[in-house]
């Protein structure tokens, strides 16, 4: 099992920017950060699979949720 710290930091242009933290019930001195590129998200197929094999092994993992937006 794993605990989930949801919350978010401010970026730029006073924009929050929310993360999830994801952290095993074991210590682990690792930690995956999760990016998502543009028009990808976390929630994503590739970020899921990932997510769930970080947790799988032990691993933290730090999901960034930023959402690229087009300011024109």
């Amino acid at each position: 099992m794993y605990e989930v710290t949801d919350g978010h930091v401010i970026g730029k242009n006073g924009i929050p920017v929310p993360y999830s933290y994801l952290q095993p019930d074991s210590s682990s001195d690792t930690l995956v950060i999760l990016l998502p590129g543009y028009g990808y998200t976390n929630d994503s197929p590739m970020f899921r699979y990932t997510t769930g094999l970080c947790i799988e092994n032990g691993l933290s993992a730090l999901e960034v949720n930023y959402k690229y937006r087009d300011e024109r």
